[in-house]
């Protein structure tokens, strides 16, 4: 499927957001966390073959999966985390697919606490980032119009 026109201006502002959350980080200790400059969080963004969605829930995953979608990206939501390196393994040898995003979130219950632990493993044989996304109450509370 071809990418909508739109796709470059989505993967602009999901860049955006990414590096304006990363710059707000701050340490269990207050200390300011290192980040790296927005253009290689851009460069990183832009050379992830995968990329895995999550986040606190109402925070748009959904959303954001979509627009990766209109990006030209291989989508699942919802994947068990013991199955994503297999997964990435299918996309790498289909031919087919070249980029791929999941969502991984708390409908994954107990297996939630393997997926650190598998993330760290994973990014050793995949280009890949992890994206979490976060909403404050006044963006979850606030009424729809």
């Amino acid at each position: 499927m071809a990418p909508k026109a739109h796709s470059k201006a989505t993967l602009t502002r999901i860049e955006k957001r990414s590096a304006d959350t990363a710059e707000k980080n701050i340490s269990a200790n207050g200390n300011r966390k290192p980040v790296p400059s927005p253009e290689s969080k851009t460069n990183k963004f832009r050379e992830a073959n995968f990329v895995i969605v999550t986040g606190m829930s109402g925070s748009g995953k959904g959303s954001v999966l979509k627009a990766f979608e209109d990006l030209g990206y291989f989508c699942v939501d919802n994947l068990p985390v013991d199955l994503i390196p297999k997964f990435a393994d299918l996309c790498r040898n289909s031919g087919e697919i070249s980029r791929a995003a999941l969502v991984v979130d708390i409908r994954e219950g107990e297996a939630l606490r393997r997926f650190p632990a598998m993330y760290r493993q994973f990014r050793r044989d995949v280009p890949a980032i992890l994206l979490f996304l976060r909403a404050g109450d006044h963006v979850l509370f606030a009424p729809v119009q």
